[in-house]
């Protein structure tokens, strides 16, 4: 199963939120929406495992680390 980190840094500060490729949230690194771009943030991934992309996501400054609540990984 692959992960893919969102990197938002627009809502409520910064913040890095892990997803399962598949979640609809996701859309393996698309997204949601259509005709996307990278005006609230970006796409990082895939990532083998869910450690492999906690560590990306540690890496990046100053966000807080969340799991989707959707897909729960």
């Amino acid at each position: 199963m692959a992960f893919y980190i969102y990197e938002n840094w627009q809502a409520n500060g910064k913040s890095a939120r892990i997803h399962k490729a598949n979640c609809s949230h996701c859309n393996y690194g698309e997204g949601q929406k259509k005709n996307k771009t990278n005006a609230n943030g970006r796409w990082h991934g895939p990532h083998k495992d869910f450690n492999e992309a906690m560590k990306t996501a540690s890496m990046l400054d100053d966000y807080v680390i969340s799991s989707c609540g959707i897909c729960k990984p």
